[in-house]
């Protein structure tokens, strides 16, 4: 079965808000997807099919969901905890070497940040208040 084709707006949509999945539907796919995993073969296109609808419904990266979800099949609680610190940092360090110095399209602080004037561009320079020395003579 053919995947539907999304137009060209809405690829750039996706593109500029993101992925967006919550976190109980994922994990409660994830629980489903890995009971099934031991059901008959037939049954393996018709998963694939279901994890690359919800891939394409949310806009994640199908190679990014199959890596979390080996992650998540992992046995043991500490493994999988380090398989999460191991993760945030190789993404950093991906997203430095892929994005650069580009801002975050995802991270509205700094859009907030560039929009706000400094204060002495925003308001002119008070004048400082100048002291002059008495002079009775004067």
């Amino acid at each position: 079965m053919a995947r539907k084709k999304k137009s060209e707006g809405a690829a750039v949509r996706q593109a500029m808000d993101g992925p967006r999945v919550e976190y109980d539907e994922l994990l409660n796919k994830h629980q489903i997807w890995a009971t099934e995993e031991g059901d008959a073969a037939s049954d393996a296109g018709t998963r694939r099919q279901q994890i690359g609808a919800f891939a394409d419904k949310h806009g994640l990266n199908n190679k990014a969901l199959s890596q979390f979800r080996a992650g998540m099949k992992q046995k043991k609680e500490d493994s999988r905890r380090d398989w999460v610190r191991s993760m945030e940092v190789l993404l950093a360090h991906a997203r430095a070497a892929v994005f650069g110095n580009q801002p975050d399209m995802l991270d509205t602080t700094e859009a907030k940040d560039a929009k706000q004037p400094e204060p002495s561009e925003a308001e002119p320079a008070e004048e400082e208040e100048k002291i002059v020395p008495f002079d009775p003579d004067a």
